[in-house]
Parts: C-alpha cells; structure tokens; sequence
C-alpha cells in the first residue's frame, strides 16, 4: 500500500474511533440507567407492587440469562439479515424503549411481566453487537482506554438512579411508572447514538447451526454459573 492511501485509511479510522467514542459515552449514560433499573426496580415492583406468584419472580429475575442465552441464535440470525452491527443494536434498543414504555403503562402484572421480560431479553442482545462494533472502530492499543470510559460513565448514571429512584419507590411504590419511563427515553436515547455509528454488517460465522456456541453452557461450568 503506497504512502497515501496508509495515510488515508489512517484518518478513515481516527474519524470512526471519534465517532464511536463520543457516541458510545452517550450509549453508556443511557445503560446505566437502563440495566440498573431492569435489575432493581424491575425485581422490586413484581415483588412489592404487583405481590407476584413465586414462578412469576422468578422468570422476572432471570430473564437477562434467557436474553443472553439466545445471542448466539440472534448472532446468526443478523449475520443472514446482513445487517450492519450499528443498525442492528439501535434497533434492539428502539423495541427495547417499546417495551420499556409498554412497562410503564401496565394496569396489572399481566402485562408488566411479559414487557419487562421481553424489554430484558432484547436488551441483553446489545453486549456482542458492541463488541463487534468496538472490534472494527477501535484500534486495540486504545480499545480498553475507551471503553473504560463508557463503562464508568454507565457505573455513576447507575448509582444516582438506583439512589434516586429508590428514595421516590420508598415513598411511593406507583412512582415505578416514571421510572420505568426514564428508561424507555434511555433506550431510545440510546437508540438514535448508536445509530450514527459506522459499523460493518456482521457476518454469519460458525457453521449453519445458530445455537452451536450453547456448548460453552455445558463445557465451561464458569461461564453456565454466570448465566445463572
């Protein structure tokens, strides 16, 4: 490759790490919101507010393991769509903030179990779609400096709005609605910066079958006790 064109996919690769990383600190504000709340509130109000049967907590609970359990079929699924990762992940976080919203509105725990449980399992979908994102825009002599940005950025907006929101839950239990509101504006927040993120399609790898990378639950017993 000539000394021009080096240069050329130089600067092609310094604007989409800048662009990625103002975007992704963006992302992670929202995240913090989003996940802290899906983990706390979420739990709290089928048990508090809702006063759920046992198997109804407990699908509440685990259903970001469900979420993460279906990633690889989901993998696969965006690599056959073609999909750029970018396009992929802000579309995740649009139904996601659907979901969210649907949540919010719920007269009964008939309706706010099974969009909270669908809000969670979709949102789980977003890990791998960033990795494949921060693996194509940023270079690996920088990739763990910037994303460490995003990651404390998502810490403090969790640990002010599970501080913020509990102190509102404790003094009345329907406030969830407006929390769980603020979460559906996160996603699509969310959404609409990871949107403009240069991103690659994502390729089907690893053979025909979508579900093959489940061996690792039962090949690696560290990795089945996290999904746990």
């Amino acid at each position: 490759m000539d000394e021009p064109a080096a240069a050329s996919d130089r600067a092609d690769a310094d604007t989409r790490s800048r662009i990625t990383f103002r975007r992704d600190r963006v992302r992670g504000l929202c995240t913090g919101i989003i996940e802290s709340g899906l983990m706390t509130f979420g739990l709290v109000v089928a048990i508090r507010y809702f006063e759920l049967p046992q198997a109804l907590k407990a699908t509440v609970a685990s259903a970001n393991a469900f979420g993460l359990l279906l990633t690889p079929a989901t993998l696969y699924w965006f690599g056959r769509e073609g999909s750029p990762a970018a396009r992929a992940a802000a579309r995740n976080f649009l139904i996601g903030a659907v979901f969210l919203a649907a949540a919010a509105l719920a007269p009964n725990a008939w309706v706010f179990v099974p969009t909270l449980v669908a809000s969670a399992m979709v949102l789980a979908q977003q890990a791998p779609l960033m990795v494949h994102i921060y693996t194509a825009n940023y270079r690996a002599s920088h990739r763990g400096r910037l994303l460490s940005n995003s990651i404390v950025l998502s810490l403090i907006t969790a640990i002010l709005f599970t501080t913020v929101g509990g102190h509102f839950l404790d003094r009345d239990l329907g406030a969830f609605r407006w929390l769980f509101a603020i979460m559906a504006v996160a996603a699509a927040v969310s959404a609409v910066a990871v949107a403009g993120i240069p991103s690659q399609p994502i390729t089907a790898s690893g053979g025909r079958n979508p579900l093959a990378a489940l061996r690792f639950v039962r090949e690696d017993r560290t990795f089945a006790w996290m999904l746990g």
